[in-house]
């Protein structure tokens, strides 16, 4: 078996393994992303991900994760309409 299909078999059985798992949000797989970005997105999160101490993969995750939350926040609404006779919020 050659090195590049025993990579691709620990790949093939990292990803059926987090398939399996209930901890979904807590499974890393490897992702083919092949993502075309400028040399100045590509410089930034690799710098980014090194002062932080962590891999651009998980950078990205943390990116994803704050964008959701952001996205989450933005649905909510600023203040909440009280009827005029609702009694007065205890202290």
């Amino acid at each position: 078996m050659t090195s590049a299909e025993r990579k691709r078999r620990s790949r093939f059985n990292q990803l059926q393994r987090a398939l399996q798992s209930k901890d979904v949000a807590n499974t890393q797989i490897p992702a083919q992303l092949n993502a075309v970005v400028d040399e100045s997105t590509r410089r930034y999160l690799v710098a980014t991900a090194r002062e932080q101490g962590t891999t651009v993969g998980r950078l990205i995750d943390q990116l994803v994760a704050a964008e959701r939350h952001r996205q989450e926040e933005a649905k909510r609404p600023a203040f909440e309409l009280v009827s005029p006779n609702a009694p007065a919020p205890q202290r």
